[in-house]
């Protein structure tokens, strides 16, 4: 049972899939193939850096239920380097936000694709912080990107 301050909005998902599939009759969710991990192979993985970064191209799912919450909303998704660097917007993909306006049902739900372009100038985990109304992280998705020397 949720405590008396913790009223919502509750996350049903959040994760990183090769493709998301919507149905149009339904709008039911169809995801296919759920990945944490990108392995880039390129010639030399020692020029991998902030001026020559890997793009890794990635589609995330991020499901909300209101719960008590209601009202005009925003969720931004900011992202942070392995070195726990938070990530510029207009320089590197991050972060994205939305805004939302939740319905008066306490199973209202909200989902956002988003298309995503990481621009990954280091190696390990990179950490996607799912942040409402720029106060509270509601979840953290870890994504790992791994470089490896690719045979000429």
């Amino acid at each position: 049972m949720p405590s008396a301050r913790d009223t919502g909005p509750y996350v049903t998902a959040a994760l990183f899939c090769e493709r998301i599939i919507q149905d149009k009759k339904d709008e039911a969710v169809t995801i296919v193939r759920i990945v944490d991990t990108f392995s880039a192979g390129i010639p030399d993985p020692g020029v991998v850096s902030a001026k020559q970064p890997v793009l890794v191209p990635l589609h995330a799912l991020v499901l909300l239920k209101a719960g008590k919450s209601r009202g005009r909303h925003k969720m931004t998704v900011e992202v942070y380097r392995p070195s726990g660097e938070r990530m510029q917007p207009s320089k590197e993909g991050g972060p994205v936000e939305a805004q939302f306006v939740w319905g008066d049902a306490d199973n209202a739900a909200i989902q956002f694709f988003l298309n995503l372009q990481l621009l990954a100038s280091e190696a390990g985990v990179y950490w996607f912080h799912v942040v409402l109304d720029d106060k509270r992280v509601l979840t953290q998705i870890p994504f790992e990107v791994q470089f490896q020397r690719s045979q000429p």
